[in-house]
């Protein structure tokens, strides 16, 4: 009972979204940094009826959710560089296994979140701990 009222109350307000065509102009949700890039569709997933097949700006065929992707008016284009598939080549002849130890944490520069200067109670300036 409660859940059918609950439908009721939301499905007033709620919209399904307008279908995309092959080949248009979109940006898709980063999951990482939260920013939203450009990419193209490709077609619409043929089992999950909201989900989109897209290509991101680095060339990539990702699945990504209708609600993880907007239209957008800007000219897509993938990122190229010629460097970049003499380098592949080269990389896969040789292919050196990577080590987990070859990567330091340190490298990376992590954001956190700014904290509150704590300040102990007077009363406990005596305490040492």
């Amino acid at each position: 009972m409660r859940q059918n009222i609950q439908k009721f109350y939301y499905d007033k307000t709620a919209h399904p979204l307008p279908e995309l065509k092959q080949k248009e102009n979109v940006r898709i949700l980063n999951f990482k940094n939260k920013t939203w890039e450009p990419a193209e569709i490709v077609s619409k997933h043929k089992l999950y009826l909201r989900s989109y097949l897209v290509k991101d700006q680095f060339g990539k065929i990702l699945r990504r959710n209708r609600k993880h992707i907007r239209k957008s008016n800007t000219p897509f284009n993938i990122e190229t560089d010629p460097n970049d598939e003499v380098i592949n080549t080269s990389q896969s002849d040789s292919e050196v296994p990577l080590n987990s130890q070859t990567f330091n944490r340190s490298d990376c520069n992590v954001q956190r979140r700014s904290h509150r200067v704590r300040k102990p109670p007077s009363y406990l300036s005596d305490c040492v701990v």
